[in-house]
């Protein structure tokens, strides 16, 4: 058995408007993938045996299946066995069509979805999460698979509520394919359309599962700079909404600030006067025709090119500022934690302590399979993006700690000298 981290993100952002603000503006913390991967030679079993749920091949077939609104939850009908509910939590069709997508791409030799393409099945099956986890098996023995989800279902703790979707497939060679998606549900969203005609006002209403001081709505258009709209926040209600005056896709992302800062907790995308894609192909983040980004070099280019894309000037690179952003991407790959406070210190901490005399201050973090992937999951976040497209900075940091499994923990570090 072995753990494959290619497809692993994290992401939080930190923001600061002003030298005696100390709270975050906006924080957001993303896993997009982990896979467990195991491989066995034995005798083949027929998956419905064993409480996982039938494969619909030709909905899993296709490029991309898109519904007509996104929502959660999804109710799971009578296909399955009481047995799966109770090792995941609770299921959900929207996860479980995800499952069904994994297994068949596994049961036909496929790659898996990328990160990237795993959030896009996840937006295409109307289900609003973040942070989902993959488990995958290829096996012919049924025995084992039980033991090993409920053992990694052992490793979901923390808030929200335990949600699940499992699937299984038979392999051209007479195995059969495992695949299960589960999460933790912080929150859950009313029907929101994915696709309306321009000018169209868009409702917004979701449900907080766990306990929040403050919820905003936040949209990020076509073009241009992500934007707060006004929000209201009762009782664990959250309800917002906003006029789509641009055709082309829209992220809508509701954050919420919990026991640990804010962070988002539900996204959906918004197709505005325009039909969703037949494929599962993500919108590449500005800068990313480069052909390998190793460097802090290379990431300072693509955050320029984020920034040209809507006419703002390249930030300068501050050495200073570039220690404080490389120690603290040290500190998260030692501690194998992505935050803004590992050791009880936050990004403005960091900035005085280093003597820095900033009037404002703002932080992106990610661990990602590569830069260019961290730098595409920062554009594509609305909280993310909103750093990355500041006008108010006019320097910036970079650190970048590579991992002994190849992949990379990134500190961006902003400031207005």
């Amino acid at each position: 058995m072995r753990t494959l981290r290619g497809g692993e993100t994290f992401m939080k952002d930190f923001a600061s408007r002003g030298v005696a603000a100390r709270a975050a503006v906006a924080a957001a913390k993303l896993l997009l993938c982990a896979v467990t991967w195991a491989c066995s030679n034995v005798r083949a079993v027929p998956a419905a045996q064993h409480g996982a749920m039938r494969m619909h091949p030709g909905r899993a077939a296709q490029g991309a299946h898109w519904e007509a609104t996104t929502r959660s939850p999804q109710p799971v009908g009578s296909t399955g066995s009481a047995s799966a509910e109770i090792r995941c939590g609770r299921r959900d069709a929207g996860l479980e069509r995800v499952a069904e997508r994994w297994a068949h791409r596994m049961a036909r030799g496929l790659p898996p979805l990328d990160g990237a393409r795993l959030t896009l099945a996840l937006r295409s099956e109307g289900s609003p999460y973040l942070w989902p986890r993959v488990w995958a098996a290829q096996t012919s023995d049924p025995a084992p698979i039980q033991q090993r989800i409920e053992q990694w279902l052992e490793a979901f703790d923390g808030d929200g509520e335990r949600r699940c979707g499992m699937a299984a497939e038979s392999t051209r060679r007479g195995g059969t394919a495992w695949a299960a998606v589960a999460l933790r549900a912080k929150a859950d969203l009313e029907d929101l359309p994915t696709r309306v005609r321009t000018g169209a006002w868009v409702d917004v209403r979701a449900k907080l599962l766990v306990k929040a001081w403050e919820a905003k709505v936040i949209v990020l258009g076509p073009t241009g700079a992500p934007r707060a709209v006004p929000t209201g926040l009762n009782q664990g209600s959250v309800r917002a909404g906003f006029i789509a005056d641009r055709p082309g896709v829209w992220l809508v992302q509701v954050l919420s600030t919990l026991e640990r800062g804010p962070e988002p907790v539900l996204e959906a995308l918004v197709y505005v006067g325009m039909d969703a894609p037949g494929d599962l192909e993500f919108q590449r983040a500005p800068g990313e025709t480069l052909t390998h980004a190793d460097g802090p070099a290379d990431l300072k280019w693509l955050i320029d090119a984020a920034r040209g894309s809507e006419g703002l000037p390249v930030l300068a690179r501050d050495p200073a500022l570039d220690r404080v952003a490389q120690r603290h991407a040290e500190a998260m790959c030692s501690s194998r934690r992505l935050g803004h406070e590992i050791d009880g210190f936050g990004p403005l901490d960091r900035v005085e302590a280093a003597g820095l005399a900033l009037r404002s201050t703002g932080e992106n973090v990610a661990h990602a399979a590569s830069l260019e992937g961290a730098h595409r999951a920062l554009w594509s976040s609305p909280s993310h993006r909103l750093n990355l497209l500041y006008a108010g900075y006019d320097a910036v940091g970079l650190g970048i700690a590579p991992d002994p499994d190849g992949s990379v923990w990134v500190c961006e570090l902003f400031g207005k000298r």
